[in-house]
């Protein structure tokens, strides 16, 4: 059997720039015959680059050439070797030098190698992964490349398997890896983020492999550094790492995409400060300037809010790290973002809210009543989660749960240390955990036993945690409104943290999957008012929006006038994206006595099943409401249909419907056991049934002294 050299699809890089395309697969067989593809090159005259992109599948056995350029005379200029023993690669040249790097035996399957020479200065350069690798100078005559050959070129004869190659690129200059364009013009987009791992740590080139089939992560996005193994390095080993970021994006023209910085595990995650408190790596990457200073983050100053894009970006990025104590807890990150994602939070009954705006001092108690108003606000009740808030009588007495159970989300503000049993049972979906502190403990990390707030959350099973690295300012500590009104836009985790926090390099750092994005439902009821009369439609914010399970809505007694008087409520039904999706009812509310007394909401097309009807005078008074006139829904007449038990269905009532008219109402003998529906006949031809009623029209008081009303 002989080696073959053939294309297929399979051996493709998966990051073609343009579509799906072949790649070369050589299958290698025991012997010393080799197989190869030829060029014709213009005679070296300048420098030489060449770039491919190689995959060793199950290749052993010894040496292959892969790669070889030749003069005139077919004698060898310079040759590209992968030795399978040590997964070396070696560039050799004619003068005997040798520049070589070692492939490590896990991480991304495939590596970009590149080479050149230059004739001109005598030097060499072997690039691996968009670095360099391995330099030479001072080479003396390296001659003219006339050819050059690319597969088995030559092989050991014991050598066999399959690797395969693609993307053979030839240039003048640095080609550096397949970098691919940005799809999108937010950070929602993979290409948009550059994921650092330890090139030096087994683990990290484990993570990164998984982390990029997740999120299908280009190639050229991995930056791979050779990085010290602890979890908090020295000043200048961050200096020197956070040149080495940079001078990747530079050398490979990749500044202008990328949006955001994503840590992986292994990667350090602070370094030390002269006063011997921790700082965030990641916090500090969020402006890559030089400096270490706070600075103020200019996207939640935009009004209203905009999701981030090439615009907004202009030096700043967004950042997050996923890292903790064993490699299985960093791949549970990314697999509870992407579980979130698929499953959902459903109705959000398994994701109750859990907020803590307290602290312990006057000096913040304008923080305490902004964040005291936002969770009574309409922008939380939007969220549609069920809702615990600390409510202490004194504002200024820091209170807080002892433990929270069925959560899904935690927002507060305590002490650095985490109360025992604080992540109670049965546990909730999780998915975002922010503890603000202003006396951040400094010795518990995201690898240390037994941590603080950020590893103790995702160690209990949360996806996604905020925390401080060391102390913070009151002006670094963010509200929580813009945060969730981006998850419910549907933007990622870090764009949502990137519109909040109020500073940039404040010792904040979000840990988690930076692109998990969440469903969040908008199911349920809009309650508006007080209105002027009941067939007002409603533009304005609402007074509450409510989830569907919610069957009761408290009425504040300031809402309603003076004895003898009445206030009009609309309340409409949302679908799951949030959209009002019927005409509404209306509900009167007035004082009586003393108490709140309210009149039942009428029976609304389309919301007819079970309908309720008030008794007049031994009469069932059916009325319909719509939110438009008749002019603008194209209804030109309503039909009532009546069904006995044992009978058949026929039409008892009709009426025109004038084209300003937002009603209409039908009566019918009390007493008698039957079910009803509408027929709607429409300007355009055609007409529409409503859904059956339930068989017995159930009587209902015309009012009720109660301080709520029913939504059922």
């Amino acid at each position: 059997m002989s080696t073959v050299i053939s294309q297929s699809s399979t051996s493709a890089f998966p990051d073609r720039p343009v579509g799906d395309g072949m790649g070369l697969a050589i299958e290698l067989a025991a012997g010393n015959d080799g197989q190869y593809l030829s060029l014709p090159v213009d005679s070296l005259a300048a420098p030489l680059h060449v770039r491919l992109m190689l995959c060793p599948v199950d290749v052993s056995g010894g040496s292959i050439l892969l790669l070889r350029a030749v003069d005139d005379q077919q004698l060898a200029v310079a040759d590209l070797l992968y030795a399978t023993d040590d997964r070396r690669i070696e560039l050799v040249l004619a003068e005997g030098e040798t520049l070589s790097v070692e492939l490590p035996a896990d991480g991304p399957e495939w590596h970009c190698i590149e080479w050149a020479i230059d004739r001109t200065q005598n030097t060499a350069e072997l690039w691996i992964d968009g670095q360099s690798a391995d330099t030479a100078s001072g080479l003396g005559a390296l001659g003219d490349v006339h050819e050059l050959q690319l597969g088995a070129v030559y092989k050991e004869s014991g050598l066999t398997g399959r690797l395969d190659l693609d993307e053979w690129v030839i240039a003048d200059a640095y080609i550096g890896p397949v970098v691919i364009d940005p799809s999108s013009d937010h950070a929602d987009d993979p290409a948009r983020w550059l994921v650092i791992y330890n090139r030096a740590d087994s683990d990290s080139r484990q993570w990164v492999d998984h982390y990029r089939s997740v999120r299908a992560v280009p190639y050229a996005n991995l930056c791979g550094l050779d990085l010290p193994s602890e979890e908090v390095i020295s000043e200048a080993e961050f200096v020197q790492m956070r040149q080495d970021i940079e001078a990747y994006l530079d050398v490979n023209a990749m500044s202008g995409q990328i949006f955001g910085l994503l840590l992986g595990h292994g990667v350090p995650g602070y370094y030390l400060r002269t006063d011997s408190r921790n700082e965030s790596i990641a916090g500090q990457l969020q402006r890559i300037d030089g400096w270490t200073n706070e600075v103020t983050n200019l996207l939640p100053l935009i009004e209203p809010l905009q999701r981030p894009d090439t615009e907004h970006f202009n030096g700043d990025r967004l950042t997050a790290r996923i890292d903790g104590p064993a490699l299985a807890d960093s791949l549970a990150l990314s697999d509870r973002a992407a579980a979130l994602e698929a499953e959902g939070l459903g109705d959000g009954a398994l994701a109750t809210f859990w907020f803590d705006p307290v602290t312990d001092g006057s000096l913040y108690i304008g923080r305490v009543n902004e964040m005291l108003d936002w969770g009574d606000g309409v922008d939380r009740q939007r969220l549609l989660l069920p809702f615990e808030m600390t409510e202490p009588a004194d504002p200024i007495v820091e209170t807080g749960f002892n433990t929270i159970t069925n959560d899904g989300f935690f927002w507060g503000w305590r002490s650095s240390e985490v109360p025992s049993g604080f992540f109670g049972d049965p546990p909730g979906r999780r998915v975002f955990c922010y503890q603000a502190t202003n006396v951040a403990a400094t010795g518990p990390t995201m690898r240390s036993t037994p941590g603080g707030w950020t590893l103790q959350a995702t160690q209990a099973g949360y996806a996604a945690a905020v925390g401080c690295s060391r102390d913070t300012t009151l002006s670094a500590v963010p509200s929580p409104d813009r945060f969730f009104q981006a998850l419910r836009f549907g933007w990622t985790l870090a764009e949502a943290w990137g519109v909040t926090a109020p500073l940039l390099r404040a010792g904040l750092e979000l840990i988690g999957d930076p692109l998990l994005r969440l469903e969040l439902t908008g199911a349920g009821w809009h309650v508006f008012g007080p209105i002027a009369s009941p067939s007002q439609a409603c533009d304005e914010e609402p007074l509450a929006v409510l989830h569907e399970k919610q069957t009761q809505w408290t009425i504040d007694p300031g809402l309603v006038p003076d004895e003898g008087q009445a206030a009009l409520f609309r309340i409409y039904r949302s679908d799951t994206s949030g959209r009002l999706v019927d005409g509404g009812a209306a509900v009167e509310v007035q004082r009586i006595g003393g108490a709140l007394v309210w009149r039942p909401p009428l029976p609304v097309w389309p919301i007819v099943s079970g309908w309720t009807a008030p008794l007049v005078e031994d009469q069932w008074r059916f009325d319909f409401l719509w939110a438009r006139p008749f002019s603008r829904s194209g209804i030109t007449q309503v039909e009532l249909i009546e069904q006995r038990i044992g009978e058949t269905e026929q039409v008892i009532d009709q009426s025109a419907c004038s084209p300003l008219a937002h009603s209409v109402s039908f009566s019918r003998t009390a007493g008698t056991q039957a079910r009803y529906r509408l027929r709607i006949q429409h300007a355009q031809g055609g007409w529409r049934l409503t859904p059956w009623s339930q068989w017995q029209v159930a009587k209902i008081p015309p009012v009720t002294d109660l301080q709520t009303i029913s939504l059922t």
